[in-house]
């Protein structure tokens, strides 16, 4: 099963750090917001800013079947022991819902990340692994029952799609050392920016509501 990794930035930042830490049999995707551009193994092509959601619009620029992810701040230690744990969770108790898995996300949460705020949805910043197609399943699910089939579009929804993706797939958590790259902690973060942590807030009310 081939494997794509998917990286988004803003194109001020160092990737070879990450790039060097993937597998070498690897396919590597890198959506930059700041050039507009997607590189693919090298070759470039035009794009829209996207935010965050441009990880899950690079996935039409590979034809690989599984997807790994990660933010472009941190060095994860092992991603390839996610993919283990999404094979794991593939072929083990899990119930199947398609012809190509079970349908679900390994996301890497250390754990000062499990606590209540992340009891129903999980991040994917610090690594995870799902099959090409999970992402849509869920962006479909959540738009045939939120407020517009075109919320992604909109600001809060470029921005809060993982919320989405991770509260309506099945998930599956593993704790893989992470290294803060130094740019982690630079004032124009997302994480950082309050009003951000609000659309989170109110993107987790919806996507409860539909998940009850």
């Amino acid at each position: 099963m081939r494997i794509a990794a998917i990286i988004v930035t803003k194109g001020d930042q160092r990737l070879e750090p990450i790039l060097e830490s993937l597998p070498s049999d690897w396919d590597w995707v890198i959506w930059d917001n700041g050039k507009k551009r997607v590189l693919v193994n090298g070759a470039s092509f035009d794009v829209a800013d996207l935010s965050v959601y441009g990880r899950y619009a690079a996935i039409e620029y590979t034809d690989a079947e599984l997807i790994y992810v990660q933010d472009d701040d941190c060095i994860v230690s092992d991603p390839q022991a996610l993919v283990d744990a999404w094979h794991e969770a593939d072929g083990g108790s899990v119930e199947k819902e398609t012809h190509w898995g079970w349908g679900g996300v390994v996301c890497n949460m250390p754990p000062e990340f499990r606590h209540d705020f992340y009891e129903d949805h999980a991040l994917v910043g610090f690594g995870a692994v799902f099959h090409r197609d999970a992402p849509q399943r869920a962006f479909r699910k959540f738009a045939g029952a939120g407020p517009t089939d075109q919320w992604w579009m909109t600001e809060e929804g470029l921005r809060t799609c993982d919320i989405v993706f991770t509260a309506l797939t099945p998930r599956v958590l593993v704790d893989v050392p992470v290294e803060n790259l130094p740019w982690a902690y630079h004032y124009d973060r997302m994480w950082r920016q309050p009003e951000h942590q609000a659309e989170r807030v109110r993107m987790l009310d919806l996507v409860r509501q539909i998940a009850a």
